[in-house]
């Protein structure tokens, strides 16, 4: 008995290894290697390859894969009225339209205007339809202030749950629509759920130094303010969100015709936006769109391609961290289950070996009862 409870013991993690998803460090994403993963489903193991992206592969053929099963990267844009996200979809559009030999300007997203907003719904553009080879989804929503978002509904439409072509406040008013979103809110995980956020600012609230509330400007102070708790709390929830700031050029003029080039001005309105929000400096970008342009120019073709490199950036940390942490839960879990297993053979092997003494035990009556 008690060697076969050492066998046991000894064997006993062969017969059922510990293994789950691989840590994916950083310098096995920067070599490009493969990660075997062994995954327990429905009580049968499968083993899947994982290829890691070589960092920055993408920026040469600007082929854009995620690193799991996952469809596509999704982006969300978030922020108030008017600060230029329409824009920005359409300057990326129209930068990757230059792949085919294009320059003219794309007007996929129905821009504001002279109107507040023009956007009421959620929207998402799907840019591997143009370009099979890239997968992003750029999702974009209602205007972001205390009013037309609740925090329910930004959570959300972060976690994928939210459906597409949905409006603004529907969540809040529609009973039939409310119970269709009980549903999806079971759900685990979706393929819609989102891998990166970029928060988008109108460049004018950054002009100044403080953020000193004077005559007219208390609402304009507290969506502000609102912005910054929304970063909070994405932030919060494993997110690296990034801050755009949008209609740079109505403050300096020069970006319209040099976008690529350092300006004192932008770089004062950079810095004040990383203390404001309270992250570094390389995760505030600033944008300049097209907006009365016939046809595409190199600087800002640049621009928002040097934005929307650094967004997928973002979106695969994002990735490579879930990854991680379903690997500490995998393997956490293998852990207990060889604990169980090891205390039962412990526990079996005790029995038996209690059994097996007491039945080698000379069985003797006692005097007494034989007189």
């Amino acid at each position: 008995v008690c060697v076969c409870v050492c066998v046991i013991t000894q064997f006993l993690p062969r017969l059922f290894p510990c293994r789950g998803f691989a840590t994916l460090s950083s310098d096995a994403r920067e070599q490009g290697q493969c990660v075997d993963l062994l995954l327990p489903l429905r009580g049968k193991r499968y083993r899947v390859t994982v290829a890691l992206q070589q960092a920055g592969s993408y920026s040469q053929g600007l082929n854009v894969k995620p690193l799991s099963s996952i469809p596509h990267y999704n982006l969300l844009l978030l922020g108030p009225s008017g600060c230029g996200k329409s824009s920005f979809i359409n300057t990326i559009l129209s930068m990757l339209n230059g792949r085919r030999g294009l320059r003219s300007i794309v007007t996929a997203a129905e821009m504001g205007g002279p109107t507040p907003s023009s956007t009421k719904r959620l929207q998402r553009y799907c840019i591997s339809e143009l370009h099979p080879e890239i997968n992003v989804n750029i999702w974009e929503c209602w205007p972001l202030t205390r009013k037309a978002f609740s925090i329910e509904e930004l959570e959300l439409m972060v976690e994928g749950k939210m459906p597409q072509n949905c409006k603004m406040g529907q969540s809040m008013h529609d009973t039939a629509f409310r119970e269709t979103l009980e549903k999806v809110k079971a759900r685990k995980t979706t393929k819609t759920q989102m891998h990166g956020i970029l928060i988008f600012v109108c460049a004018e609230s950054f002009q100044h130094h403080s953020d000193d509330v004077t005559d007219g400007q208390s609402d304009d102070i507290s969506e502000k303010q609102y912005l910054r708790d929304v970063f909070q709390r994405l932030s919060g929830k494993g997110y690296k969100p990034i801050v755009i700031i949008g209609k740079s050029d109505e403050v300096c003029r020069a970006l319209r015709g040099k976008a690529m080039e350092q300006h004192t001005e932008m770089e004062q309105l950079r810095r004040r936006a990383a203390t404001y929000f309270d992250v570094s400096l390389s995760r505030v970008h600033y944008a300049v769109n097209y907006t009365e342009e016939r046809e595409t120019t190199f600087d800002m073709d640049s621009l928002a391609y040097q934005t929307l490199d650094y967004s997928i950036q973002v979106c695969q940390q994002f990735e490579a961290a879930q990854l991680d942490e379903r690997a500490r839960k995998l393997v956490e879990k293998k852990k207990k289950r060889r604990s169980c297993w090891l205390a039962y053979a412990v526990a079996v092997g005790t029995v038996a070996l209690v059994a097996l003494i007491i039945a080698l035990l000379p069985l003797t009556e006692s005097p007494r009862i034989r007189n």
